[in-house]
């Protein structure tokens, strides 16, 4: 699954996504080969997860563990 757009919000990055967030329980998504904890966003939709921090991830291949 890749990254369509990211948006800076406040201390996180918000996320879109190229498909639907996995049904299957995952704590963390890998970017990069880097982990991060994701923060829930509600009322986005199914295809929206936030991070932590201010990034430029557009593009990249994200695996939601």
């Amino acid at each position: 699954m890749k990254i369509d757009e990211c948006t800076e919000i406040s201390h996180m990055t918000l996320l879109a996504l190229s498909s639907e967030l996995p049904r299957s329980n995952w704590r963390r998504v890998l970017i990069d080969g880097k982990a991060y904890d994701p923060i829930p966003v509600m009322d986005m939709g199914e295809r929206y997860v936030a991070v932590e921090g201010h990034h430029d991830l557009t593009g990249k291949e994200i695996r939601f563990e």
